[in-house]
């Protein structure tokens, strides 16, 4: 047994998703100064967003980490440690580490090579089934690539902050602005276009009245003359 014993591993490797904390709610919830829902709301974890586990209360609140934002939530509105969900809602980088890369169709150095790729790209492992080896997506089509070579890294939607949303709303009410002067701009163009064809539309067909109906002629002056001498010859 202490044979046994000796031969197992000084320390367990422990999960990089273990102190991850998943919000699985319906929008969002709120990340407060204290862990009492009373205290102030420093920003919001949405859901789907991660953060990492820094404490757990013993009153049912974890103290979290998020991007900017450090604070408690609610731990019923929180999942801790599941690594298939972390996974699920994150994404994992490769960043190259050597001069030159290559990105082969097998996961094996026997494999050809679809692509190289310079040292600091940035890629998206989309698999990670082979010891050793990731499948990536590049411009030429997925591949795999040694992680011997890379930096993996994993990325997840943060926090947001009471200022970060303060700055978002502003934005999008400055976009919403825009659009709807953008809109009445265009409302207006249109309505200058109609009222200019509907002018140009009934001087046509005014010009068009006129040409099938020709105004009578004026009376001379010798029509007027001779209807005043026959009026005067009944008197003779």
């Amino acid at each position: 047994q202490k044979e046994w014993l000796k031969s197992m591993p000084e320390k367990i490797e422990r999960s990089e998703f273990a102190d991850i904390a998943v919000a699985q709610v319906n929008n969002y919830v709120n990340v407060r100064r204290e862990p009492n829902t009373e205290s102030e709301v420093l920003g919001k974890l949405y859901d789907d967003s991660a953060a990492k586990v820094l404490e757990t209360t013993e009153d049912g609140w974890y103290r979290i980490e998020s991007g900017s934002v450090n604070g408690y939530v609610k731990a019923e509105y929180v999942v801790v440690g599941d690594e298939e969900l972390a996974r699920s809602v994150s994404t994992r980088y490769a960043t190259v580490t050597t001069t030159t890369l290559f990105v082969r169709d097998i996961p094996s150095t026997e494999g050809k090579v679809l692509t190289m790729l310079p040292e600091g790209d940035d890629l998206v492992v989309t698999e990670e089934e082979h010891e050793g080896w990731v499948k990536v997506s590049t411009e030429e089509g997925d591949g795999y690539i040694s992680t011997d070579y890379v930096n993996i890294s994993t990325e997840f939607i943060h926090a947001e902050s009471k200022a970060d949303e303060e700055a978002r709303l502003a934005r999008e009410e400055a976009v919403r602005r825009e659009a709807a002067r953008a809109a009445e701009a265009a409302r207006a163009a249109e309505a200058a276009r109609v009222s200019r064809e509907a002018a140009a539309s009934r001087a046509k067909s005014s010009q068009q009245s006129a040409n099938r109906n020709p105004a009578p002629a004026a009376p001379s002056a010798s029509s007027n003359g001779q209807a005043v001498v026959d009026y005067a010859k009944q008197f003779v």
